[in-house]
């Protein structure tokens, strides 16, 4: 995976952790999720690679769907306010990803920015599932 894919996918989920409305942090959602599915189209050079492409497009597609229909369900009368600031949470998510860049050594995969990649985004998921009281962004956050 090209490191401008990696830090992309990294970008999106830091935004996430900062935007303000539910329907945005799902869209946010929704492109990660597709240049997942762009970046495996891109590599699957075998029949084995196009199924792993097409069950992200399903799942991209799949989740998207659900997290839109949820979010139109289940508006608030009253906005429901996060505790910490978007500063607030974006400065805690990334602080938690540099923690776990440094304190994690490496597990095996192909280069060491995929893994700081990949731990970057189990960091911000942590922070958004944590800093927001939405249940829905909550679920993104694990997502």
């Amino acid at each position: 995976m090209s490191p401008f894919a990696l830090w992309a996918l990294v970008a999106l989920g830091l935004g996430v952790v900062v935007v303000r409305q539910r329907s945005v942090a799902v869209g946010l959602v929704t492109v990660q999720a597709l240049v997942l599915v762009a970046v495996a189209i891109g590599e699957a050079h075998t029949a084995d690679g196009l199924t792993a492409a097409v069950a992200l497009v399903v799942r991209a597609v799949g989740l998207a769907v659900l997290f839109f229909v949820l979010a139109a369900r289940t508006r608030e009368v009253s906005p429901v306010r996060a505790g910490p600031g978007p500063l607030v949470r974006g400065a805690g998510a990334i602080a938690l990803a540099l923690a776990l860049t440094w304190l994690v050594p490496r597990f095996g995969l192909v280069s060491r920015d995929a893994e700081r990649a990949v731990l970057a985004l189990v960091g911000f998921g942590l922070a958004t599932a944590c800093a927001r009281s939405a249940t829905l962004l909550q679920v993104v956050g694990i997502v």
